[in-house]
């Protein structure tokens, strides 16, 4: 645990900007990945033919916004328009993810780089 809490630390002042980028990223693909599913409660109704939930619940609520965000964005409540929404949230989200995947490649090989050289300088300065 002392390990990691001085790696965390180190990383922290060195790379402030890319663990809050990260931390942002992580919170973008969660929020889209709710949106996603969120889509598809109006597919489910455009497919079973009828446009309205009929029960007060929170599939209500989502339906609605979901229709009014839509509306807002003068884009017709279709299957299509819906289908074509979710592929574009989703390919958001993979260049979301490989950025995120990136920028925690780019932190561990900085840290993987610092500690071989620490080793291997110790190593080489050890007096046997």
């Amino acid at each position: 645990m002392k390990t990691f809490l001085n790696y965390f630390v180190t990383i922290w002042n060195t790379h402030r900007l890319a663990l809050v980028a990260i931390s942002f990223i992580m919170a973008f693909v969660g929020i889209s990945e709710g949106f996603i599913v969120a889509l598809i409660v109006p597919i489910l109704n455009l497919t079973m033919g009828n446009a309205t939930v009929e029960d007060d619940g929170f599939l209500t609520t989502i339906a609605h916004a979901t229709r009014d965000m839509f509306a807002a964005l003068h884009i017709p409540l279709t299957l299509g328009s819906v289908l074509i929404a979710i592929a574009v949230i989703f390919a958001l989200q993979g260049g979301a993810r490989f950025l995120q995947l990136y920028l925690q490649w780019r932190l561990l090989k900085h840290y993987e780089r610092k500690l071989t050289h620490g080793v291997g300088a110790a190593y080489l300065s050890s007096s046997w």
